[in-house]
């Protein structure tokens, strides 16, 4: 491309005076030419892209996997001034759980053309879902010039839009569970529970009391153990752990196991969406950390219609890295747990800790069950806690379903003009 810099124009303007000053049309002419491409070059260039506006749209924020996303990219040029090229560069992303890595791995995208006068254009992409995660689309780059193409003008766009990937869910018959009592629950009326998020108030300390509920700053205030009260209600409260240790401690030091993680996650999914289609109060955590607050991920149980969303979005973004063992959260957490709970802990790992935890859980009034995900049976006993061996169901699904192993966007990714 030919750039007419600013000795260029300063040689010419001299051409165009030195043709005045001796009468030479021919300098006059070509002095003039040159001068005047450039003025023009340059007041298009400084339009381009004034009122160019470009945005993405999605058929859809939220998919399951298996699912197809449709991405557009809009650029339109609202002024009179048509564009005779226009180059749009996005970036698209290529892995899973992009918040979750220390490096972004991304690809460009990139769509050539001209733009007339208010025009608008679009161009389709089709994404195929096959991995859980948050996907983050951008930043842009919006490029154009003049019509003689002597200047560029490149412009930024540092929007970022992102899409939510939950985790596949199944019937629980799928799991090789009961569809009918599958944790254990007591036959007979409505059981009646406490619900933390209700206090309603304090009572003095009696011998069949849990510790968990004894409140030290209102019993230091009144000089005798004071434990809290809450609001009861009949909805029963299941709690769905997810344990992210999917190797011993003598294995871990490898890496971890992405089928086992994915096959843990579609569980606690899928026990999630059943739990809440009876009416449980349910909540979930992990010891998988937030890849925002490298916390633990905590969800209280709720009824609220909006529930499921909230327990899929965290369970999207559970990844393999973690702060502490399953039994130390369960310990940290223990006494935010809703009292009498159901516990459904998915696990590929149960260490000796984990074990006696369930112990005390149990003390507290904690029915406890464990599907277990690992790709050889349980060999530890567990007294008390029901036990569903629910991995080589998952592997079967996995098989008739390829969707659910991890597989980078890329790969899948198909534009359309």
């Amino acid at each position: 491309m030919v750039t007419i810099t600013s000795s260029w124009l300063l040689g010419f303007g001299f051409l165009f005076v030195l043709g005045l000053a001796t009468g030479r049309p021919l300098l006059v002419a070509l002095g003039a030419i040159v001068v005047l491409t450039w003025c023009v070059s340059w007041g298009w260039n400084r339009l381009a892209l004034h009122r160019v506006v470009f945005h993405r749209s999605f058929s859809t924020r939220r998919a399951f996997v298996g699912e197809t996303v449709e991405v557009h990219v809009h650029v339109e040029n609202r002024k009179a001034v048509p564009l005779p090229w226009l180059l749009v560069e996005d970036t698209f992303p290529t892995g899973g759980k992009l918040l979750l890595r220390g490096e972004q791995r991304i690809y460009s995208i990139s769509h050539a053309t001209s733009i007339a006068s208010h025009q608008r254009l679009s161009w389709g992409h089709t994404l195929e879902c096959r991995e859980r995660g948050i996907y983050r689309f951008g930043p842009a780059e919006v490029r154009s010039g003049d019509i003689f193409g002597f200047f560029t003008s490149p412009r930024a766009e540092t929007g970022i839009d992102s899409l939510i990937i939950y985790p596949r869910t199944v019937p629980l018959p799928a799991l090789g569970l009961p569809p009918q009592r599958p944790f254990g629950e007591v036959r007979g009326g409505p059981r009646y529970h406490e619900d933390p998020a209700w206090f309603v108030g304090l009572r003095e300390y009696q011998p069949q009391d849990s510790g968990r509920r004894i409140d030290w700053k209102a019993t230091a205030r009144r000089g005798a153990l004071q434990v809290r009260m809450f609001e009861p209600t009949v909805s029963p409260s299941l709690m769905v752990l997810l344990s992210v240790e999917t190797l011993a401690p003598k294995e871990a030091v490898f890496g971890y196991s992405p089928p086992l993680l994915e096959q843990a996650v579609v569980a606690a999914a899928s026990v999630s969406r059943w739990a809440l289609e009876h009416r449980y109060s349910v909540g979930f955590l992990t010891n998988g950390t937030s890849p925002v607050s490298q916390e633990a991920i905590r969800i209280l149980p709720s009824r609220n219609p909006k529930q499921l969303v909230v327990l899929l979005e965290g369970m999207a973004v559970v990844g393999p890295l973690y702060n502490h063992s399953m039994a130390e959260t369960l310990w940290r957490e223990a006494h935010r747990l809703p009292l009498g709970a159901t516990l459904v802990l998915v696990a590929a790992y149960v260490s000796e800790e984990l074990a006696d935890t369930f112990q005390e859980l149990q003390g507290e009034g904690h029915r406890i069950t464990l599907l277990w995900v690992g790709e050889t049976p349980l060999e530890r006993e567990l007294p008390g806690v029901r036990v569903h061996d629910v991995g080589g169901h998952l592997a079967r699904l996995e098989k008739d379903a390829p969707f659910l192993r991890p597989v980078p966007l890329s790969e899948v990714a198909r534009g359309r003009t």
